[in-house]
């Protein structure tokens, strides 16, 4: 059987930077806000493959449907693993605020949802591991450690893409 890869998290929780590791992992997909498999969740089959799925939720305006993409993929004979991406609050928010996803008196509620929504959805996401962005940023290596075990497959790309975004979002905050 083969095995898919679900990313899903908070807007602005770094899920793109993540579902690039990953797509570094050979498995089929891109960390782009079109995610090809849009089309097809629910639809048609897709060919047997690997491959990485990005849902940041909301996920174009919606909140990703769970149940259904687990049925499709155990539908077209693939297993699903799922990376729930979180991040520090403060950058998390900060970074909502500046790419326009909310405004800055309902950021807090807003994030707060977001995560309560994943985890109230969590039986159709399993098995799962949260990773912390703000930990990969740190260290990385540690960070694509995690990811590599978890899908029992070996990184193999360049690590030039990920920064620690996090250090601007506090150097706002503390003005240093």
């Amino acid at each position: 059987m083969k095995t898919s890869v679900l990313i899903t998290g908070p807007e602005s929780s770094c899920t793109r930077m993540v579902t690039q590791i990953v797509c570094s992992m050979r498995f089929i997909g891109s960390s782009g806000h079109l995610q090809v498999l849009d089309k097809y969740i629910g639809k048609s089959p897709i060919v047997s493959a690997e491959y990485v799925y990005r849902q940041s939720v909301p996920h174009g305006g919606r909140l990703p449907d769970y149940k259904k993409i687990r049925k499709y993929f155990k539908n077209n004979n693939m297993d699903l693993r799922t990376i729930v991406v979180l991040r520090n609050h403060i950058p998390n928010m900060i970074s909502k605020v500046e790419r326009g996803h909310t405004e800055n008196k309902n950021v807090n509620k807003k994030l707060s949802d977001e995560i309560s929504y994943i985890f109230k959805n969590s039986i159709y996401i399993e098995p799962f591991i949260v990773l912390s962005a703000s930990a990969l940023m740190l260290d990385v290596d540690s960070g694509i450690f995690e990811i590599e075990r978890f899908l029992e497959k070996k990184f193999t790309g360049k690590k030039s893409f990920i920064f620690n975004s996090d250090k601007k979002r506090y150097e706002d905050v503390h003005g240093s």
